[in-house]
């Protein structure tokens, strides 16, 4: 869906990254929305990030945000 750019799937992406617990499904849903880059996107990162799931978590969520050009992610990072 990140590859397409479909801003249309920032609302399941945001919910399958929070909601799932394989972490390989996890990586794919937030790397697509780094992908769909847009402020939708960013904001679903940005809340994704409050959900203090864990190191291994943020870091791909960061990841993500850096592939939006997200000012706040190159603070953290």
């Amino acid at each position: 869906m990140g590859d397409l750019r479909d801003d249309t799937a920032v609302t399941v992406l945001e919910k399958v990254a929070a909601e799932h617990s394989d972490g390989l499904v996890v990586q794919q849903a937030t790397s697509s929305l780094g992908q769909i880059g847009n402020s939708e996107a960013e904001g679903a990162l940005g809340r994704l990030l409050q959900n203090q799931k864990g190191e291994e978590f943020d870091n791909t969520v960061l990841e993500a945000m850096l592939c939006c050009g997200s000012k706040p992610a190159v603070a953290i990072v």
